[in-house]
């Protein structure tokens, strides 16, 4: 991992997450040095980790009838899900890694972390969560009708016909950056 200690885009907002993780359970949850003690980490790991459980604090698990060795292996799966997220956009992510992704998110599930968080995590991996698929098919059928009565109406040669058309692949462009907002 490179020496770079900020959480990358693909991490998901905190307006994805519940609150479920925190709010659930009236035992206090574990300080971040703590949590850090008890996990083993390497290289930039306890710098992400501690980032993480700064900017998203309904990743940190309450106390409760959790063992130390249940606590470290909790922060371990959740660390191994931030390494990857951090190292490895959506689109660079192989089979054999969004298999294990998703066995730790499982993972993740079951040990008790934030419910909303993890799916935004799986929403992120899988694309879901890129762009509004409706947008773009709206733009592309108004620049379809567009095109249609620009040739019927204005086009009166083969040449402008082709300009139109021209014009429309590169709207296209525009339509997937419209799409994304």
């Amino acid at each position: 991992m490179k020496n770079n200690t900020s959480l990358p885009d693909v991490i998901p907002s905190s307006h994805h997450q519940s609150q479920t993780g925190v709010a659930a359970s009236s035992s206090p949850t574990l300080e971040i040095g703590e949590i850090l003690e008890l996990v083993e980490l390497k290289d930039d790991e306890p710098a992400l980790l501690s980032k993480a459980l700064e900017l998203y604090p309904q990743l940190r698990l309450s106390h409760g009838q959790r063992t130390r060795s249940v606590i470290a292996f909790s922060y371990r799966v959740l660390t191994d899900i931030l390494v990857m997220l951090a190292t490895k956009t959506p689109h660079a992510i192989t089979t054999s890694e969004k298999s294990t992704l998703e066995k730790n998110l499982g993972t993740a599930t079951f040990l008790g972390f934030d419910k909303g968080w993890i799916e935004s995590v799986r929403d992120k991996v899988s694309g879901n969560d890129m762009f509004d698929v409706t947008k773009v098919e709206e733009k592309i059928q108004e620049m379809k009708e567009e095109l249609e009565t620009r040739h019927y109406v204005g086009a009166s040669s083969k040449a402008e016909g082709r300009v139109s058309l021209k014009q429309l692949i590169l709207s296209c462009g525009v339509c997937w950056k419209i799409a994304r907002k």
